[in-house]
């Protein structure tokens, strides 16, 4: 069967760092912790060289934190991995219920995004943008999981 899904030896480390980037992403936003007490501080360059309000000029290198964007990464790349890996027992069912899962996924995530864009505004729309980008992955994953544990309890 060529299904296209990735190998199932991806499947446990993917969801370790997976499910952890999603804990500390979780900690991060209810400020739990901070980025103060996770500082990963670098000197990167200012491509677009965008002026900083708070500095009043244009810079050349900025200092990042580069916590978020490690975040991200690890979220991004995990869950991809996590959500594609062919399951042990992988067979047309599991396909159906991964199929099933993205789908409610996305009718999920963008009807919370179309009632969030009437009622919201300003920053916190876009704080709830960045949380749109990854709840789509969490919401898939998490739904073709507990897809799964019902399936093989039957």
């Amino acid at each position: 069967m060529n299904n296209h899904l990735l190998s199932n030896r991806w499947l446990i480390p993917s969801g370790i760092l997976f499910y952890s980037a999603t804990l500390v992403g979780i900690l991060l936003m209810t400020s739990v912790i901070t980025t103060e007490t996770i500082n990963i501080e670098v000197s990167v360059p200012n491509l677009f060289h965008l002026e900083d309000p708070l500095l009043g000029h244009n810079q050349s290198w900025i200092k990042n934190n580069w916590l978020d964007e490690i975040l991200c990464l690890l979220l991004c790349i995990s869950g991809l991995i996590h959500g594609f890996s062919a399951e042990s027992d992988e067979d047309e069912y599991a396909n159906f219920l991964r199929f099933q899962a993205l789908k409610w996924s996305m009718v999920i995530n963008y009807t919370l995004l179309t009632v969030v864009s009437l009622l919201i505004y300003g920053f916190a729309f876009w704080q709830v943008i960045l949380i749109s980008m990854f709840s789509v992955l969490v919401t898939f994953i998490v739904w073709f999981r507990i897809s799964m544990i019902q399936h093989r309890r039957k």
